[in-house]
C-alpha cells in the first residue's frame, strides 16, 4: 500500500475579510462581510472562523459557520444566535475590522438544472446553510418551503431573513 503525503495549506483556503455590519434582530445577529473569496462560496459550504484578537491565541480552535454568499457584491453574510461565543465576538468588533477566515471550505450543494422545487426542513442550528440555499434557489427561479423547527419562538432567526419568494 502507498501513501501520499498532502500539504495541509493546499486545502485551506485563507481569505481575508473586512467586518462590514452586523444587525441583531431577537436572539439571532446576522453579520456582513467584505470578502471576494467568501462571496464566492456555494450554499452549504461554511468559514472558519478565528475568535481572537490579533496577538492571542486564545481560543485555539476557529469557529465553523455557514456562509450566505452574495456574488454580485463581494460580500457574504453570517447568521449565527446572539447568545454563541462568535456572535459576542463579532458584535463587539467595530467596522472595517479585520477577520481571521479560512474557507470556504467543504463541498456545499449543488442543484440540478431539472430542479424546480425544493423543501427544505431543519432545525433553528442549521438556518444558516438553509436560508442561504434558499436565497440561492429562488435566484435561479426554483419554488422553495421551508419547515424550521425550533424549541421556541424567540430561538427561530427571523422570517424576513428568508427570501420573500420562499415560504
Amino acid at each position: 500500500m502507498r501513501l501520499r503525503a498532502v500539504a495541509l495549506n493546499s486545502m485551506m483556503h485563507e481569505s481575508s475579510a473586512i467586518l462590514l455590519d452586523h444587525e441583531q434582530r431577537d436572539a439571532w445577529l446576522r453579520v456582513t462581510i467584505g470578502s471576494p473569496a467568501l462571496a464566492s462560496a456555494r450554499p452549504g459550504q461554511f468559514a472558519a472562523l478565528r475568535l481572537t484578537l490579533p496577538g492571542s491565541y486564545d481560543p485555539l480552535l476557529r469557529e465553523p459557520l455557514f456562509i450566505d454568499s452574495q456574488r454580485s457584491s463581494g460580500t457574504c453574510m453570517l447568521m449565527l444566535p446572539a447568545h454563541e461565543s462568535a456572535a459576542t465576538f463579532l458584535g463587539h468588533l467595530p467596522r472595517g475590522a479585520p477577520l481571521d477566515v479560512l474557507g470556504p471550505l467543504g463541498h456545499g450543494w449543488q442543484l440540478d438544472e431539472s430542479v424546480r422545487t425544493i423543501a427544505l426542513v431543519g432545525i433553528a442550528t442549521h438556518a444558516p446553510a438553509l436560508f442561504a440555499l434558499a436565497r440561492h434557489a429562488v435566484a435561479r427561479g426554483i419554488a422553495v418551503s421551508l419547515i424550521l423547527g425550533a424549541v421556541s419562538r424567540e430561538a427561530a432567526p427571523p422570517p424576513f431573513w428568508l427570501p420573500a419568494a420562499a415560504e
